[in-house]
């Protein structure tokens, strides 16, 4: 029994970006790397002051309800 079986080289990275020579990223894949670092950076700081600032709202709701139920804190 003689099974051919060919094999297709991936011409590309996961993006379908082709690879360049030796695995040294080109100037237009480092150039995406940069504004993916970038964004990844604001989009961090945008969640890091969402949570403060839900945060800070449930410090200042969260002693009012105990005030409303009676609820004596020390």
């Amino acid at each position: 029994m003689d099974d051919n079986i060919e094999v297709e080289k991936d011409s590309g990275d996961e993006n379908g970006a082709p690879d360049s020579p030796q695995g040294s990223p080109s100037p237009a894949t480092t150039t995406q790397v940069q504004a993916r670092k970038r964004r990844r950076g604001i989009i961090e700081k945008r969640r890091r002051d969402r949570i403060n600032n839900s945060l800070s709202e449930l410090r200042r709701l969260v002693p009012s309800a105990f005030e409303k139920q009676g609820i004596c804190q020390n």
